[in-house]
């Protein structure tokens, strides 16, 4: 029996163990599928969120990764192999724990076992215990120590040969353990992010590329009919855009001096604040650079401090300049070197990608072929061999035309607009109406008659469709050239892609009217403000104060005869009242005019400008002729509105001696000038950032639908002219306002 009850007890004590046994395994089972679960969904996320978005959604799965294993910390490490530094690019903290250095340059030499296991043998760091890392991990160990870290875990992401990522993961708190088995999904969790880093740049890199595509069918385009002494203001603008595109301090074209012993400037372009370049440089103080060029290579200096031996000389010139990274493209014509294109960075060290300076050296092409060009014969005959050799160079897609609309000559851009070779146009004369829109192809046919039947360059936009389907928005310019008889003999044409500056436009213009309409609103809103305000202050202060004068005046009355210093006091305080009552009047006027309402626009005008000549002494002149009796109540008040507007801007700007203000009116339209004999001022300053008076009146303006003018010049006055229509009355927001001149 005591035997049975053994084997009884056993049985049950074995049974016990495997429960507890299956227990754990199912959840071991249970986390690993949390932590699969966990995995895909971060990595789903990732996969679709947007570029501007991607780093919180990295701190954010590196949240709820530290959260899962219940640690302190969760970091994305980069490796800059060429500086020998960590850099932490994001990190998540559980609370309370100490923040780590985001985004400094740390040396691998705070770590110099965990770099040789993670970047040369492309192993993880693990330990749970910090006193379990081996003699060789000393300095590491130390390193860690300061951190607070006790556990760690730091997984190299495989994507780059060598490693150029690592995740790490800190327990600050308490020892931990790491589950070894979860390491290649977290690694495959490090490469999603990675990936998405990468598609990040590559987006970027493509958007900045076709930025900068543009800009060079700009600068091509730019030169395109330019007469000669146009040449040297253009390159020197072109200089301009592409240092503001790079954001850099210098951009400067140099020639090389007969002999080649000396660089000498012929165009720049410096970013304010910063010392004008050297006119003239003797080759011996750049011999490095020198020799790049006359072999057509471009001198690419990332760093000045890192120039090498064989660049002694240039690196010494270069740190008198405070020049700290540089770029030096040949300028070629020809197959001829004629100069350098410099770019020059003073505030900051930069990176030059091969893409880039193909770029420039596009850009080099171009100015280089301009002022070869401007050099050259302007005889159609003599200049047509070289002139196919200017635009196979140029960014835009040029072609020449005969008289019988067949095509002699396509440049090579044409393929990477259209999606067509060249000669497919060539072969085909009908071949670009047959791509161009249906919807634009009558525009297109009375833009080919007119080009053939008027001098002058012609323009029109038009939309192609591409053989892969994609629509593209194409800006042509084209000029008939004709022989010394005057006789057409061909069209000369230039097309640029300019889709995205069609998008662009049509965003801003949306926006645009967005602004436009709030501030529409906003004006109207403060007009009824004003008028409730003026109404309280007329019909209650005002109305209190006059029966406080009254019963000031009968107190007056009744003090005894002898009393002089009472009845003295009482005048003055009567006196006051009324002054008081009088302000109220007229601040209650100037928040609303009720004499618009009471009166007309005629009376209300006229009013405005004696209280205006009475208060500042400037004698104002008005005239009033064929007012309509009825107007709207919106026109009346901006009309006025712009009177005291301008009226102000006089006695605040103006220095004038005499103003006139004029209103006339007719079947059609109200007419409104303001002149006065002042100082005046430049309108180009003024057109680029206008005064809040001037604004205010436009804004006035386009309420109703009208259209004004502003002419002035220095120490000639200003003239204000407002014309309003009287039928169509409703506001509009248009994208591009064309009720304003500046003269």
């Amino acid at each position: 029996m005591k035997g049975m009850n053994d084997q009884s007890v056993d049985k049950s004590r074995r049974l016990g163990f495997e429960a507890s046994q299956n227990a754990n395994e199912n959840t071991i089972l249970d986390e690993r599928l949390r932590f699969e679960r966990l995995i895909s969904d971060l990595s789903s996320r990732l996969v679709k969120v947007a570029p501007e978005r991607l780093d919180s959604e990295i701190e954010r799965a590196l949240k709820m990764i530290l959260e899962f294993f219940k640690v302190d910390r969760c970091g994305l490490l980069q490796i800059l192999l060429d500086k020998g530094v960590w850099v932490i690019t994001h990190f998540a903290l559980s609370d309370r724990t100490p923040p780590v250095p985001k985004g400094v340059q740390l040396p691998v030499s705070i770590s110099p076992w965990a770099y040789e296991k993670l970047v040369e043998k492309r192993e993880s760091v693990i330990f749970s215990r910090i006193d379990d890392l081996p003699f060789e991990a000393e300095v590491d160990k130390k390193t860690w120590t300061e951190w607070d870290i006790r556990s760690n875990l730091v997984i190299p992401i495989l994507t780059h040969e060598p490693v150029t990522h690592v995740i790490a993961i800190n327990s600050v708190k308490r020892e931990h353990a790491w589950p070894e088995d979860f390491i290649p999904r977290l690694q495959l969790l490090g490469e999603i992010f990675i990936n998405c880093i990468e598609r990040r740049r590559m987006q970027l890199q493509l958007e900045q590329r076709l930025k900068f595509e543009e800009m060079l069918s700009f600068l091509s385009a730019k030169f395109v009919n330019l007469s000669p002494d146009q040449v040297d203001a253009e390159v020197e603008k072109g200089l301009q855009h592409i240092a503001r595109f790079l954001d850099i301090d210098r951009c400067v074209m140099a020639r090389l001096s007969d002999g080649e012993s000396q660089t000498i400037t012929s165009h720049s372009w410096v970013a304010s604040g910063v010392d004008p370049v050297t006119t003239v440089v003797g080759n011996e103080k750049i011999p490095w650079v020198v020799s790049k060029i006359m072999r057509s290579e471009s001198a690419i200096i990332q760093s000045v401090e890192e120039l090498t031996a064989d660049a002694a000389k240039d690196r010494e010139f270069f740190n008198q300049l405070g020049i700290k990274s540089g770029l030096y493209v040949p300028l070629m014509a020809g197959g001829e070197i004629h100069g350098i294109l410099g770019l020059a960075s003073l505030h900051a060290e930069r990176a030059w990608s091969e893409e880039l300076v193909r770029g420039l050296q596009m850009a080099a092409d171009i100015f280089s072929n301009a002022l070869v060009h401007q050099k050259k014969d302007r005889a159609l005959r003599a200049a047509e061999l070289e002139y196919r050799t200017i635009l196979n160079f140029t960014f835009a897609w040029e072609y020449w035309e005969n008289i019988d609309g067949s095509i002699r000559y396509s440049s090579p851009s044409c393929e990477r607009i259209t999606g067509y070779p060249p000669q497919a146009f060539v072969d085909d004369p009908f071949k670009l109406r047959d791509i161009i829109f249906s919807e634009d192809r009558e525009a297109w046919d009375e833009h080919f008659r007119t080009a053939r039947l008027t001098p002058g360059p012609h323009e029109i936009q038009y939309r192609i469709k591409r053989p892969d389907g994609g629509v593209r928005w194409i800006e042509h310019v084209c000029n008939p050239v004709t022989n010394d008889q005057g006789i057409l003999v061909g069209i000369r044409a230039s097309n640029r892609d300019v889709t995205q500056r069609i998008n662009t436009q049509a965003a801003i213009c949306e926006r645009e009217r967005d602004l436009q309409s709030l501030t529409g609103r906003l004006i109207l809103g403060q007009e009824e403000e004003r008028r409730r305000l003026a109404r309280e202050l007329h019909d209650d202060l005002s109305q209190r104060l006059a029966a406080l004068a009254i019963e000031v005046g009968k107190l007056e009355t009744r003090v005894e005869n002898g009393k002089e210093s009472i009845l003295k006091h009482l005048c003055g305080l009567r006196d006051q009242t009324i002054r008081i009552a009088a302000d109220v009047h007229n601040l209650s006027r100037r928040l609303h005019p009720s004499i618009l309402e009471d009166l007309g626009l005629e009376k209300a005008v006229e009013a405005e400008c004696a209280r205006f000549g009475t208060k500042e002494g400037i004698e104002v002149a008005f005239n009033a002729e064929n007012i309509p009796a009825f107007l709207p109540k919106n026109v009346s008040l901006s009309i006025y509105r712009i009177v005291q507007e301008g009226l102000n801007n006089i006695a605040k700007h103006a220095c004038a001696r005499r103003a006139v203000v004029g209103l006339s009116g007719s079947e059609t339209s109200l007419h409104l000038s303001i002149q006065d004999d002042g100082l005046g001022f430049d309108a180009a300053e003024v057109r680029q950032m206008p005064g809040l008076g001037l604004s205010s009146i436009r804004e006035r303006v386009r309420l109703v639908s009208g259209r004004h003018r502003i002419k002035s010049e220095p120490e000639k006055g200003t003239v204000i002219e407002v014309t309003v229509p009287l039928k169509a009355m409703v506001p509009k927001a248009e994208c591009a306002d064309s009720s304003e001149e500046l003269a």
